[in-house]
Order: C-alpha cells, then sequence, then structure tokens
C-alpha cells in the first residue's frame, strides 16, 4: 500500500514540476533549459519532464 502512495506523490510531484517549468516559459519566455535549469531540476527528472513536454 505505502509503495501506491509514494509512487501517486512522486507522480503529483512531478506533474508539479512540469506545471512550473510549462509556467516559467510561457511567462519568462524563457526555454526549457533555462526552466529547468532556475528550478534546479537535474538527472532523471529533467529527462522524464524534457520527454513529457515534447509530445
Amino acid at each position: 500500500m505505502s509503495e501506491i502512495v509514494e509512487r501517486y506523490g512522486d507522480e503529483r510531484a512531478l506533474m508539479a514540476n512540469i506545471t512550473s517549468v510549462q509556467n516559467l516559459m510561457n511567462n519568462m519566455k524563457w526555454t526549457l533549459d533555462q526552466a529547468l535549469d532556475a528550478l534546479g531540476i537535474k538527472g532523471k527528472e529533467r529527462t522524464l519532464i524534457t520527454q513529457q513536454l515534447q509530445k
């Protein structure tokens, strides 16, 4: 059960970061890399967000 809750929390955090990246890109006219750098997003999460936004 706790595994499901943890996975749900991870998904919600990822979606929140995707929204933050999109907002920075739209409102500040930043590139994807600039938004990711500003939020300090690195590694696997950066790859996941990049993949989601390129769909």
